[in-house]
């Protein structure tokens, strides 16, 4: 079995120095037009060195050494895929106040007790949490891996797996002549 402390070195300088990137990138200012242009390409920048580290990673545990570069492209897409689901998880919990309120006082009015607002809320902001966290994150993972992995999906101009050539068997049988 492969050593972990190799991967978990890795693991750490790239995770440090994406982490200084990222205060470099927030740190940028945006009064300009060339400065929002380096702004957003400095992102773009962070987003596919941490899909190179985190897709390398699972290329690793899947048996290859390294994260072949013609898959980098649609992990960065997926990646943001995945920012943008959170983002409408975000708007989402940002939403959830209003509903919360018609939702309590529909069920007041339906079991003649009354049903706190914040009662509601807490059961929209548990039903959040398990999505961000565990949903999302149990959908993503597979995907992300299998995009990162050459095993998963052959790529357009790998030659395709070729099965051994089937041998005819032997027939138990004469043949009727």
């Amino acid at each position: 079995m492969r050593s972990l402390a190799p991967i978990a070195a890795v693991q750490l300088v790239g995770n440090a120095l994406l982490l200084w990137l990222g205060y470099y990138w927030l740190g940028l200012g945006e009064t300009r037009a060339a400065t929002l242009a380096w702004s957003a390409l400095v992102a773009l920048l962070l987003l596919t060195l941490a899909c190179w580290l985190h897709g390398a990673t699972f290329a690793c545990f899947s048996g290859t050494r390294r994260l072949p570069l013609r898959r980098l492209p649609l992990l960065v897409v997926a990646a943001i895929v995945l920012l943008a689901v959170y983002w409408a998880l975000a708007q989402w919990a940002d939403y959830t106040s209003q509903p919360a309120f018609k939702i309590a006082s529909y069920l007041t009015m339906t079991f003649r007790k009354p049903v706190k607002p914040a009662t509601v809320l807490k059961v929209f902001k548990l039903a959040l949490w398990l999505v961000r966290w565990m949903v999302v994150p149990a959908l993503a993972l597979p995907v992300l891996c299998g995009i990162a992995t050459p095993a998963a999906r052959p790529h357009p101009t790998e030659p395709p797996a070729t099965e051994p050539p089937a041998t005819e068997p032997h027939p138990t049988e004469p043949h009727p002549t």
